[in-house]
């Protein structure tokens, strides 16, 4: 009940629903002065949520707590990393990456170099369609031996990536060091499900860029339609973590 409840909740996270909300109440109001005032509050949000100026600063401050260089002083069991990186394609039996394939290539690299001993990645998109043509993909292109991947294939969430991996995995990981691997947007949430479910491990972020508001070019101030994408992954993001810290 609840994956439904947060999956429906957060269809309402992109501004363009409620700028297309407000733009219907514009049509519908029969007042001409305020009808001009919410025409104005729709012109308003469009150009405040479509400017990646804007968006950036935001995204800034929500990621940049949980950036960190990666301990090479460690060395680590196990690397968890959620899914969502990659999906199947059934046309061509094939794996495809998806936009934050940066948490494999990291973790890989990790491996190559000797700080990661195993991997365990967890659904959400990932690997479930066929985890013998993941772990053949993660051979041939970075030489992580199979029996070195672990896969957990039924979450749907990141809540669920945890619990399930604990229900499979729980035993073999207790007292082992493990690092949780994910992308920085939805770290915050990550370590709150760590919390929750009592997942002992070091956190380590990826995929992101953050960005030096004294670098940026003139084209961060000009309205850019597809910022509004960026802002639904954001405010989801949000709505998630509100979620779990209050009804979890």
């Amino acid at each position: 009940m609840f994956y439904i409840l947060s999956r429906f909740v957060a269809s309402m996270a992109s501004p363009v629903f409620w700028i297309v909300v407000l733009f219907i109440v514009a049509l519908f109001i029969r007042n001409s002065r305020r009808r001009l005032v919410v025409g104005a509050i729709v012109f308003l949000l469009t150009l405040l949520f479509s400017m990646p100026t804007v968006y950036k600063r935001v995204e800034n401050m929500w990621i940049e707590p949980v950036i960190a260089p990666f301990d090479t002083t460690q060395r680590y069991d196990y690397a968890f990393v959620p899914g969502g990186m990659t999906s199947y394609d059934t046309i061509n039996h094939v794996i495809q990456y998806g936009e934050p394939a940066e948490r494999i290539v990291e973790t890989a690299r990790l491996y190559r170099k000797g700080y990661i001993s195993k991997l365990i990645i967890s659904s959400d998109g990932a690997p479930n369609t066929d985890s013998i043509a993941f772990k053949k993909l993660m051979k041939e292109t970075f030489d992580i031996k199979p029996e070195d991947i672990l896969i957990e294939d039924k979450a749907r969430n990141t809540m669920e990536n945890f619990t399930f991996t604990i229900e499979k995995f729980g035993p073999m990981l207790k007292d082992k060091n493990v690092v949780v691997i994910n992308s920085a947007m939805f770290m915050r949430r990550t370590m709150l499900c760590c919390e929750k479910t009592g997942f002992k491990s070091d956190f380590y972020s990826v995929d992101y860029d953050v960005t030096t508001y004294t670098q940026e070019g003139w084209e961060q101030y000009v309205p850019n339609i597809i910022v509004m994408e960026h802002w639904m992954d954001l405010g989801h993001e949000w709505i998630g973590y509100i979620g779990y810290l209050l009804f979890l």
